[in-house]
């Protein structure tokens, strides 16, 4: 079972485990968007440590002197009484609100050599990097491994929006917290630092090693007049410098590329087969996940959350452990079991 865990936007592979062949047009185009982020970045990241030094009214704090008690929830815009809020950033960034200013959004991530495009719309969804593509409709997701269509079952009880999970960085977003705005024409710039705790969890999850870096700090460009996000760069901030991490450029009114195309009219199909699972069966916690997806479609297991872990059996009894040769009518519905316990993740 493929365990999608997700840490940042940063990528697909690095969020989810990865996700198809993104076209040589969308390359060139993250190409050029990273090389301009990251040469914006090094005239913003004095600018970020310096208003993020400046928290405290008493002084020059660095960036890894920053308590959370000395980090506001908003901040004041130089030469404006307008205050924003990161849950204000986030409400109007979600689908439900952009899909009713835009008729698509696409937003390409960027993190060292990593990227992965996203892509929603009113009918669909797609993530996809250099090695697996996601396609959702409504809650069904199909996953594309080179020439091979798989339904993706999830055996987290919560729905994923593939999109939103991995703009919103599984949520780490939401702990950004504001330390400056200023006006820049059409935009407002945003600074916002993660507390310490959360640097430490995303830099940990990264791979980085946390004692060298004591602050991640985010330049977003909103649109001012929506708060829509034009750009985010991180940085991981320390006493002698700085790192970019990631950045994300997001468009809008975009066509779908070729890969979306061929994923959307795959899973734009009455075909289907449904696919159910009975957990813990016959006990007083037994539940039922169930989804659905196109006839011919083999299942891969996921997990996005990993807050349990699931051992599969054919019989209701589960005694008879699951092997995939079982689901051996591609076009007929698949009922299997499963007995759960806890993951160490979930704590």
């Amino acid at each position: 079972m493929k365990q999608r865990l997700i840490i940042t936007a940063i990528t697909a592979s690095l969020l989810l485990t990865g996700c198809g062949a993104v076209e040589e047009k969308a390359n060139d185009t993250v190409s050029n968007d990273a090389t301009e982020a990251a040469t914006e970045i090094s005239d913003e990241t004095s600018a970020a440590t310096e208003q993020t030094e400046k928290v405290d009214d008493q002084g020059s704090e660095t960036a890894s002197e920053i308590s959370d008690d000395d980090i506001s929830e908003t901040a004041d815009t130089n030469g404006s009484d307008k205050k924003i809020t990161i849950a204000d950033i986030m409400k109007a960034n979600s689908n439900e609100n952009v899909l009713t200013l835009f008729d698509s959004v696409r937003t390409e991530v960027v993190s060292g050599e990593k990227r992965c495009t996203l892509y929603a719309d009113s009918e669909f969804k797609c993530l996809n990097d250099t090695e697996y593509a996601d396609g959702q409709i409504g809650d069904r997701v199909c996953t594309l491994h080179g020439n091979e269509f798989e339904t993706e079952f999830s055996e987290d009880k919560e729905p994923v929006n593939i999109y939103e999970r991995v703009f919103s960085m599984n949520d780490s977003l939401d702990d950004l917290i504001i330390t400056d705005t200023r006006e820049d024409g059409e935009y407002s710039i945003i600074t916002a630092a993660l507390t310490e705790d959360s640097s430490e969890g995303l830099l940990d999850m990264l791979d980085m090693d946390d004692s060298d870096y004591s602050k991640i700090i985010a330049k977003i460009t909103l649109y001012s007049d929506n708060l829509i996000i034009d750009k985010l760069v991180l940085n991981a901030v320390s006493e002698s410098g700085s790192y970019e991490i990631m950045t994300m450029s997001s468009s809008y009114n975009k066509e779908k590329d070729e890969l979306m195309k061929k994923i959307y009219d795959h899973m734009n199909t009455d075909n289907l087969r449904t696919i159910t699972m009975i957990v813990n069966p016959g006990e007083d916690n037994e539940y039922t996940l169930s989804t659905q997806g196109v006839k011919g479609d083999k299942i891969q297991r996921v997990s996005y959350y990993n807050r349990t872990n699931i051992s599969v059996f054919e019989d209701r009894e589960c005694t008879k452990e699951y092997n995939t040769s079982s689901d051996n009518d591609l076009n007929a519905d698949f009922l299997f079991y499963g007995k759960e316990w806890p993951s160490f993740d979930a704590y």
